[in-house]
This record gives structure tokens, C-alpha cells and sequence, in this order.
């Protein structure tokens, strides 16, 4: 699922997407999306059964928990 990134929150290691959707990110990657600055593309996928977050404009991707 394709979405938009509205915010990162380091001290609750979530993201929240433009529509109000909101993914718990795995605490030891949330330096990764941390300097993903909002308005950017991102896809949720599944990557060996687990949930992920990818960054459409880089190519990162971190684990969803």
C-alpha cells in the first residue's frame, strides 16, 4: 500500500501516514526514517511474512513490529 509519511515520532518509534494510519517501527531502525522528512512516498510491504516500510524516494527499508 502506497501512502504519504506525515510524521515520525522518535520518542514513540511510530510513523504516521497523511491518512491517520499509524506503524510501530522496530526501535533499532527508527534512526533510519528519522531523517525522512515528511510529504515523502512510502509503501507498506511484506517482506518473509513480516510487515515493512519502504521509502519510495531512497530505496530504505525498515521492519514494522
Amino acid at each position: 500500500m502506497r501512502t504519504i509519511l506525515m510524521e515520525v515520532d522518535t520518542e514513540e518509534c511510530t510513523l504516521t501516514t497523511l491518512d491517520g494510519e499509524k506503524y510501530n517501527v522496530n526501535p533499532s531502525e527508527i534512526t533510519v526514517c528519522c531523517t525522512w522528512t515528511p510529504t515523502t512516498e512510502i509503501e507498506i510491504v511484506t517482506v518473509g511474512g513480516k510487515k515493512a516500510c519502504k521509502n519510495l524516494s531512497s530505496g530504505q527499508i525498515i521492519r514494522l513490529i
